[in-house]
């Protein structure tokens, strides 16, 4: 009899590794079928999409309030289908705001509830962890410190390790990869990720470009690549380019601008994290709007912004966060990192250092941390 399965992720790395997830559970249940919100990866896999995540998808506290009215529609819609087709289970990704909400409805209708990627509830808003051991069977992490944390407050937890650790690797050899940004071996190139969501686009782009040219008037020798995520449109990226610009935009080769790069510019997200595991001296930038910022200091509890500072449990890499976040200090600091080549070194060594940690699963299977997830899922699917 086929299984029923509810999936909900927010953002677009919900929807990778959700994609991993429902790829490996159809190999080992093929009588599954999904339907909730998701991106054209889980699309891919199989997902009905009731909302796109490019809908759904919103930085930061004032931008969410902005489009309360919209999430509300979108829960009402939800908690319908789940009334007329009720599933057998519920896998919840991240996206925490909306699907702990969402989880309190599920457990009143009895549907058992996956929790896979942590919500940031051990950086702030730590009750939220209450509710997650309230409502939540099985919560499926990524990150070694999770585990210690969720088993601290009681929480069924296990860890699978994380997916990137095996994902990230670039499609180009170097040699293409350069004649592709129409660069030399001999130039220095600045990566620039500017994020998922449009919102990071308009408030971070900027500051990275400007950054990169103050930087082209001290170091001539620059060229400038833009990995575009697939959650943006290509113009938003060029209408901020002016038209002396010989910045590259590429479409589908981010993880080349990861590893190809002497230096990443990068938002403040899960690229930190992939760009560490391809071993690349980054400088972190996170900007939103103000009131956002302010709220989030006061309840933010952790030290760093960046997860591979979190990771490692101190300050690796750079963090330029609000008004920190300046074309002219990002500059000096680029400059700065790439002139001292025993730093720079040292930097990379530590970097390296992150994935050893993300490999660390105790796997005695081999499995793939997808595939170990899908096994747990399936476990509860059919108890």
């Amino acid at each position: 009899m086929k299984k029923n399965i509810l999936v909900v992720a927010g953002e677009a790395s919900g929807d990778l590794h959700g994609a991993g997830l429902l790829k490996e559970l159809k190999k080992i249940n093929p009588g599954v079928e999904f339907f909730g919100i998701g991106g054209d990866n889980m699309r891919n896999e199989g997902l009905k999409i009731l909302y796109h995540i490019n809908q759904v998808s919103f930085m930061g506290l004032f931008e969410i309030l902005s489009h309360l009215n919209f999430l509300r529609k979108v829960f009402k819609d939800m908690t319908k289908q789940i009334d007329s087709n009720k599933p057998d289970l519920a896998i919840l990704i991240d996206y925490s705001g909306f699907n702990l909400r969402l989880a309190k409805t599920l457990k009143q209708k009895n549907i058992p509830i996956v929790y896979y990627i942590s919500p940031q509830v051990w950086a702030w808003r730590k009750n939220r962890v209450q509710k997650i051991k309230k409502y939540v069977d099985k919560m499926i992490v990524f990150f070694p410190f999770e585990v210690d944390f969720y088993k601290k407050e009681g929480v069924n937890v296990e860890l699978v390790g994380h997916p990137l650790v095996n994902l990230t690797k670039p499609v180009l050899q170097k040699a293409k990869f350069l004649e592709k940004i129409q660069a030399d071996r001999d130039q220095t190139i600045i990566g620039l990720l500017p994020g998922s969501r449009e919102q990071e686009i308009k408030k971070i782009l900027p500051v990275m470009l400007e950054a990169c040219q103050k930087l082209k008037n001290k170091m001539k020798n620059i060229k400038v690549a833009i990995g575009l995520a697939p959650t943006i449109n290509r113009m938003s990226i060029l209408s901020q380019l002016n038209q002396n610009s010989d910045a590259k935009v590429l479409e589908n080769l981010t993880y080349d601008v990861m590893k190809y790069s002497d230096l990443l510019l990068v938002t403040s997200g899960t690229a930190t994290v992939e760009s560490a595991l391809m071993e690349t001296p980054m400088l972190v930038i996170y900007k939103t709007n103000f009131m956002t910022y302010f709220l989030a200091k006061l309840l933010v509890k952790v030290p760093y912004i960046s997860m591979v500072n979190l990771i490692a449990q101190k300050q690796v890499v750079p963090e330029f966060i609000q008004s920190q976040a300046s074309p002219l200090l990002i500059a000096q600091e680029m400059e700065k990192i790439l002139q001292d080549k025993i730093k720079y070194q040292q930097t990379k060594q530590e970097l390296s250092q992150i994935k050893v940690k993300l490999s660390s699963n105790n796997n005695k299977n081999g499995d793939s941390p997808y595939l170990r997830a899908a096994k747990i899922v399936n476990q509860i699917l059919v108890a």
